[in-house]
């Protein structure tokens, strides 16, 4: 049996809601995994068990910046832990907070092995652990500020293109946003960024990223997020003269493992404008813990469009799911996968538009005939939102889950 820190024993003899003292550093782990830990008081009862959910394990934040700590205990005789049976510490900071979740924003600067202990009343206790760094501010890179350039031009991107399979011949950078900053709005100030609460939009790291690991943006789900709204809001707008009729995004994403589908099935996560309308968003399609199957949505259609839906029905509206077409590909929870998008806007007024969808390399959907805009307009693209927005109303998240992206790349002709 491995040796159980004196944090723990005393924990588990302590009377409910004493306080807890904070694990030496000799207790913690030396990686950013999990560590769990459990004592029992009596041998006749039965261990509570724990949770963190946030943060993740090794993110990264700036001191000063707000840090939602997220997690659940529950216990065999006592049900759903909550209050000060279940106590946060910090190896550099002590007790930092008790219950399911609050936010703190004083941590020291450092690296801290954060544990949630879970305690019942009958003096057993469960722990688990995950470490973060807090970084000082005055280490944080600077603002990035944009070169300036002629009103009407082409955004100046980052420097280094990302080639891409599907991409089609003859296109231009736009820009290519590998998500490196310390905090989510601190650099590549090119793109607006707005958050729905402060936690929406965290820089975290994960060294399986497929594109320019080790850092990826990670926009978090939580309970009391309305359906129908996002974490936050990155936008890169391209408008006038920097405006493109074809435009091309590659996006390398994951959703977590434990990420809920809406009850409408609608779970959007790209948005893409046409003459600053919202028209054409990528979707994971599914419901619960379900299969997700990749869709477009498009919505305001100048003209109606005629497509089969779901079911194989077919319909013709102004709005539409579209389903893939060529070829069925699921996406996975946990698993990073590649996105490609090609849309071609329509000659104002004519039903020309185009529409195709790679996963993984694969060519999954090929919609012709579209018509996005009317008389006019120009017919070309001009903005980029990743803004993954949960539903269609309604709905209520159990659990917080979270989609994190590596890059984008974007280019249009």
């Amino acid at each position: 049996m491995h040796r159980i820190p004196a944090c723990v024993r005393n924990a588990a003899l302590a009377a409910v809601g004493m306080l807890l003292s904070a694990c030496s550093s000799a207790d913690a782990p030396t990686t950013p995994t999990n560590l769990e830990r459990a004592a029992s008081a009596d041998a006749g009862n039965q261990r509570p068990t724990g949770s963190i959910t946030l943060p993740a394990s090794g993110a990264t934040f700036v001191a000063g910046a707000p840090i939602q700590f997220s997690g659940d205990g529950s216990d065999p005789e006592d049900g759903a832990l909550n209050g000060t049976l279940l106590v946060w510490t910090s190896n550099r900071d002590g007790r930092i907070g008790t219950g399911r979740s609050f936010t703190r924003t004083a941590l020291s600067v450092g690296t801290h092995v954060i544990t949630l202990s879970a305690l019942d009343k009958q003096g057993a206790s469960y722990a688990v652990s995950r470490t973060i760094t807090v970084n000082d501010s005055s280490s944080a890179p600077p603002p990035v500020t944009p070169p300036e350039s002629t009103p009407g031009t082409t955004p100046v991107p980052n420097p280094v293109p990302t080639p891409s399979s599907a991409e089609p011949a003859g296109m231009t950078l736009i820009d290519n946003r590998p998500f490196n900053c310390v905090t989510a709005t601190l650099c590549e100030s090119n793109w607006a960024t707005s958050l729905t609460y402060p936690t929406g939009l965290q820089m975290g790291v994960d060294a399986t990223a497929p594109k320019s690991a080790p850092n990826v943006a990670v926009q978090w789900f939580l309970p009391g997020l309305d359906g129908g709204s996002s974490p936050a809001t990155t936008e890169l707008t391209f408008m006038g003269a920097s405006s493109r009729r074809t435009l091309y995004v590659a996006a390398w994403m994951k959703l977590s493992s434990n990420f809920q589908g809406h009850p409408t099935a609608t779970n959007k996560i790209i948005h893409l404008c046409i003459d600053g309308m919202n028209k054409v968003f990528l979707e994971a399609r599914g419901i619960g813990n379900g299969v997700l199957l990749p869709a477009v949505g498009l919505q305001g259609l100048d003209a109606p469009f005629t497509a089969l839906d779901e079911s194989g029905h077919s319909v013709t509206a102004t709005s539409h799911n579209l389903p893939a077409n060529l070829a069925s590909t699921s996406i996975v929870r946990g698993q990073w996968q590649k996105y490609e998008i090609v849309v071609v806007g329509n000659n104002p007024g004519v039903a020309d538009g185009a529409i195709d969808l790679w996963l993984d390399g694969v060519h999954v959907m090929s919609y012709v005939g579209l018509q996005f805009v009317g008389a006019g307009n120009s017919g070309n693209w001009n903005a980029v939102q990743w803004s993954p927005t949960w539903g269609g109303l309604g709905g209520t998240i159990l659990a917080p889950f979270s989609l994190s992206i590596d890059e984008m790349y974007i280019s249009g002709k």
